[in-house]
């Protein structure tokens, strides 16, 4: 049995910034407001405590893994001055082996406001495919990855050094941008370098992602969000990557903050990275109340190939998720949050249960992206 704790906590000092992130995540948590200053600092600590069974299934660098586990302690800092705007951020994290190692995460500048509606960003970035992976760890529904994000983009989802440029059209009823980036993968040590050598192998050294998002409103209250992935590896890479995923949201409210709100999710991949494809699926729903009470639930089945005695074999893991959230304001800049969650993981014939609390203190605005 594993003892772990979660302490979430986020500092933030505002910049003006564009308020309006067209790819950002549909997670409420992740799309904070942006403030109106120039520079603003960021910083995020997080810790987990609950119940796993031996064997529990862990894949995502920063999922529950030990008795008490830092997950991940975040600082940054975000700009924003006329065309330009950036971000840069360095997580302290602790490893499965019990051992703090530090990395950059993202390093980016963006110039905005261009003719034609173009947006152009260069540095280190997670990449934007699907709804998880340009999401930082604070800004998740759940308390552990997607496991599409894990056996598809990787043990630390897709980050690359690199360019990407997008365009975007507003309209009447909501906006349409496709964006698109060409770099070198990143690899990240965590204290087991030959698991994640394997990991990214399959991407090689270098790798081509496009995303499109369509955001259709039927009215204030009843917004759509359509999205399309693409990602190739470059260079004798092996993988092609297709994904779709939609989102449905209803708000009580409208476009105004607050009020109830519910959401559903769906999302699939297709990998292509040997002898036969690989397809995994996500449905997930999420209400929120006025209150700052929340419930979600998550039902993920992933297709991937699994080293069993030296040899590669076709295997697929099927996840039920639970997690019942609290948000509570403390002032204009503070809010705090506490998020009960359980698990049900299946694998190669095999189920792990698991139960995670986790906490947060957060302050300021949210992240350029």
């Amino acid at each position: 049995m594993r003892i772990t704790a979660y302490l979430l906590l986020v500092a933030a000092a505002s910049a003006q910034v564009q308020t309006y992130q067209p790819l950002q995540s549909n997670n409420q948590q992740a799309f904070q407001p942006l403030k109106n200053d120039t520079v603003w600092l960021t910083a995020q600590g997080t810790f987990i405590t609950g119940t796993a069974a031996e064997g529990d299934i862990h894949g995502h660098a920063h999922d529950p893994q030990q008795d008490v586990n830092l997950q991940g302690l975040d600082t940054g800092i975000n700009f924003n001055y006329g065309h330009f705007a950036g971000f840069a951020n360095v997580n302290t994290f602790e490893s499965a082996e019990g051992t703090l190692g530090s990395e950059m995460e993202e390093a980016f500048i963006k110039v905005q406001d261009l003719p034609l509606n173009l947006t152009l960003r260069g540095g280190r970035f997670l990449n934007r495919i699907g709804t998880q992976n340009s999401t930082h760890l604070h800004g998740w529904t759940f308390t552990d990855a997607n496991a599409s994000t894990i056996h598809y983009l990787g043990e630390e989802g897709l980050t690359s050094n690199g360019g990407e440029i997008t365009w975007d059209q507003e309209y009447e009823k909501g906006i349409f941008a496709i964006s698109t980036a060409y770099g070198a993968v990143v690899e990240h040590e965590h204290g087991h370098e030959e698991e994640e050598e394997e990991e990214h192998e399959g991407w090689a050294d270098e790798v081509l992602t496009t995303r499109a998002l369509l955001k259709y409103n039927i009215s204030d209250f009843y917004q759509n969000a359509l999205g399309a992935n693409y990602a190739k590896a470059v260079g004798g890479g092996t993988r092609d990557l297709l994904a779709v995923d939609y989102t449905f949201t209803w708000r009580a409210n409208g476009l105004e903050a607050g009020g109830n709100a519910f959401s559903v999710t769906g999302e699939y991949y297709q990998l292509d990275a040997g002898e036969e494809p690989l397809a995994g699926t996500l449905f997930g729903a999420q209400y929120t109340w006025d209150n700052g009470f929340s419930v979600a639930a998550r039902y993920e089945d992933a297709e991937f190939e699994h080293e069993h005695e030296g040899e590669h074999e076709l295997t697929s893991r099927e996840k039920y998720s639970l997690a019942v959230s609290y948000m509570r304001p403390i002032d204009q800049d503070w809010f705090g949050i506490a998020r009960l969650q359980y698990n049900t993981d299946s694998f190669e014939g095999d189920n792990s249960n698991s139960t995670w609390l986790q906490l947060g203190l957060n302050y300021g605005g949210g992240e350029v992206r």
